[in-house]
């Protein structure tokens, strides 16, 4: 039993830096496919800024993984419930809605590795 628990950590430590690349890389698409489309130039500015920030968490978690998938978990958070209340209010699917997906399963499996690597 040992044994496969130690394989788990293995994999979500090669995988979560993997989610919060791909998520970073996603958000800053979406803000630039925003601003293309509807113009909206702060969606832009915000996807950029919030890449930024998972960059950090990024390059946080190669170091040191609890703090970095942590930071990076919150942050999804914070941007599921974020985009949750942007999708309630328009009801527009693009960019919140499917941000407010994507933003809910980055924040589960970032909290799966986040478990793990306690």
């Amino acid at each position: 039993m040992r044994a496969a628990f130690s394989g788990h950590l293995r994999a979500m430590q090669n995988f979560a830096p993997t989610v919060i690349f791909l998520y970073a890389a996603v958000l800053v698409l979406s803000g630039l496919l925003s601003w293309r489309l509807y113009g909206r130039r702060f969606s832009f500015t915000e996807g950029l800024a919030c890449a930024a920030l998972l960059a950090m968490a990024y390059r946080l978690s190669l170091s040191y993984p609890t703090p970095g998938y942590l930071l990076a978990t919150a942050f999804a958070l914070a941007l599921a419930v974020g985009n949750g209340l942007r999708f309630r209010k328009t009801k527009q699917l693009f960019p919140s809605g499917v941000l407010l997906l994507l933003s809910g399963a980055a924040m589960a499996l970032l909290a799966i590795a986040t478990i793990f690597s306690w």
